[in-house]
């Protein structure tokens, strides 16, 4: 049904086209019959959807139509000048909703809107007939569609068969996966429990059981997943990658990346919607900090040295190492990259992949290789041992810089395990140029937040000024028609996707001084100093914007990064479209 703004726009529209000569009227009527359309049959519904303030934008369009019609009416110009002028408002009115939307963090990226989305939303019984059709070629209980890296759509299993069975327990942990908003599902043995998988889902950055399952029933799924994918089913010992597509028909289906792996206890699965996504972020997306931002900027910029990349265990490091490695102009400067298991193939980065299972050489000697190639920089993804730090430590310093990514719990571990490493301080310190570390905290869902006065008391733990009026926690519900209801966006659960707190040190004489002499309270002592952010202030910072809550850091920072808790529970997904993803954020 149209909008009240709508219609005010057309009553407005129905008294001044009397006072225009008819042929003017009519041109202008064909320019805003299918803006209206758009707006009220399209937009209206979509800004609901998602809850983008309705009224807001609604006000915005009648503005719009008003102006327009003035222009045609009351302005001074001949119809030839004032038509094309009217029309041109209205586009630009068609024009602002989608970039306005589609930059807003409740919308994700899997739903990116056009005007050509728009028009196809005219067509609804069009999209409905196919939809019917994708319907009529199911078999019962089959409620979702594959499709292959070839394109080919997997066929419906016959009831009768016991791959039906496997298809139906795939349908129901990807569909499962989806409507969670999960992220990222993995599928691996329990070490404790021999004969046992467990099926971990990522939401929002953390990590949960969603279900187990016997060892039979999950060798089958993989086995099913990898057909689909185009991957070999008989291989259940090296590293595999594919893709398939998914979703609950083939107007909606998403890209999942599968990576398999055979271990001692069995083999494991990876599933990540849209992986491309996730881990292509530009750096001021990733909840850098202004001053932050500049800093990595002059990291970038200066030639040579070693700069540390950590955060814990699936806390977005891949993420943050592409980031950076992509600050560097890979048309005017050899960059590379040294991976395990690389995510995507960075443009104009030249990749060089090392498979612990084929390779014939060890990995520090593929990054000794590649060191010495004459590269400007490079980006080594593992730190698998310690002879990959001793590499890069003895490296032309002076010339290359070497990106250095591995896992660790903070900043300081970060340094010590990298010294460690290397064997020796003070070669360690010496081309040591910096430090990005960082872990990843839930966003509140805009949607539901809570605002409320911090206490005196809670400010002096926080160390935030006296005068912080208004911080925020999380909700889960929403009033719809004066009742309190679970909110839409987040399912209740008061957070919506993830961003990063960073840590981002530039290392100078005297920082290397102390890191040689193994001073850890001097330097930590010397980074406030100089004002540089902790992740934990970072993550304060956060809090007192709004971004994120203090129960959420304080959980964050407990955590270790690794998991969010080990629920359980296999339940059954309901069979309607999979809900959108969170933002896709620095998950990986």
């Amino acid at each position: 049904m149209p909008s009240d703004a709508a219609l005010t726009s057309s009553f407005v529209l129905a008294d001044a086209l009397t006072l225009m000569a008819w042929w003017n009227a009519l041109i202008f009527a064909l320019l805003f019959v299918p803006w209206g359309m758009i707006v009220t049959g399209v937009y209206d519904k979509d800004a609901a959807r998602w809850y983008l303030k309705r009224e807001v934008w609604n006000i915005g369009h009648m503005v719009a139509a008003v102006i327009a019609l003035g222009v045609v009416v009351a302005a001074p110009l001949p119809g030839l000048i004032a038509l094309p002028i009217a029309g041109l408002i209205l586009l630009i009115d068609l024009l602002v909703y989608p970039l306005v939307r589609n930059a807003d963090e409740r919308v994700p990226d899997s739903a990116t809107f056009t005007i050509q989305t728009a028009l196809a939303g005219l067509k609804p019984q069009a999209g409905e007939k196919k939809d019917k059709g994708d319907k009529a070629r199911k078999v019962k209980g089959i409620f979702m569609v594959f499709r292959g890296k070839d394109g080919i759509v997997q066929p419906p299993e016959d009831p009768e068969t016991p791959q039906y069975e496997i298809r139906i327990a795939v349908e129901d942990l990807i569909g499962q996966m989806l409507t969670s908003r999960a992220t990222q599902l993995e599928l691996a043995p329990v070490p404790q429990k021999k004969g046992a998988y467990v099926a971990i889902g990522t939401v929002d950055s953390v990590r949960s059981a969603i279900a187990q399952l016997p060892a039979d029933r999950a060798s089958a799924i993989i086995d099913f997943v990898k057909s689909v994918a185009g991957l070999d089913v008989n291989d259940r010992r090296r590293r595999l990658k594919g893709r398939l597509e998914a979703g609950t028909s083939s107007e909606a289906l998403v890209h999942l990346g599968v990576t398999t792996l055979g271990t001692t206890a069995g083999m494991r699965m990876t599933l990540v919607l849209e992986p491309e996504k996730r881990v292509s972020l530009p750096l001021d997306r990733l909840g850098l900090h202004p001053q932050q931002l500049e800093d990595v900027g002059s990291l970038v910029d200066q030639r040579g040295g070693v700069v540390l990349v950590t955060t814990p265990p699936h806390q977005g490091r891949t993420t943050l190492l592409y980031s950076l490695i992509k600050k560097h102009d890979a048309y005017t400067s050899n960059v590379q990259t040294v991976e395990t298991d690389s995510q995507m193939l960075l443009e104009g980065v030249t990749l060089n992949e090392w498979d612990a299972q084929t390779a014939d050489e060890e990995f520090s000697n593929v990054v000794r290789s590649v060191l010495r190639r004459d590269p400007d920089a490079v980006g080594v993804a593992e730190m698998a041992d310690d002879q990959t730090a001793r590499e890069a430590s003895s490296a032309d310093l002076e010339r290359i810089r070497v990106y250095l990514s591995f896992r660790a719990a903070d900043e300081i571990e970060s340094i010590k395990r990298y010294v460690a490493a290397v064997g020796d301080a003070k070669t360690a310190a010496k081309w040591m140029t910096g430090l990005v570390a960082g872990r990843l905290l839930r966003r509140l869902c805009e949607n539901c937040k809570v605002a409320y006065r911090p206490t005196p008391d809670l400010l002096r733990k926080l160390g935030l000024p006296a005068d912080t009026a208004q911080l925020y926690r999380e909700g889960g519900t929403v009033l719809i028609k004066d009742k309190e209801q679970t909110c839409p966006v987040c399912d209740g659960g008061g957070y919506f996707g993830a961003v990063g707190a960073y840590a981002v040190y530039r290392f100078g004489t005297e920082e290397r001084k102390l890191i040689a002499a193994g001073d850890w309270t001097a330097l930590q002592g010397l980074l406030r100093q100089n004002k540089h952010l902790s992740v934990r202030t970072a993550a304060v910072q956060h809090i007192v914007s709004g971004v994120t809550s203090i129960k959420e850091v304080q959980r964050a920072m407990s955590s270790g990064g690794s998991s969010g808790g080990q629920g359980g529970g296999s339940k059954k997904p309901p069979k309607k479209p999979p809900a959108q993803a969170a933002p896709a954020e620095a998950t990986t």
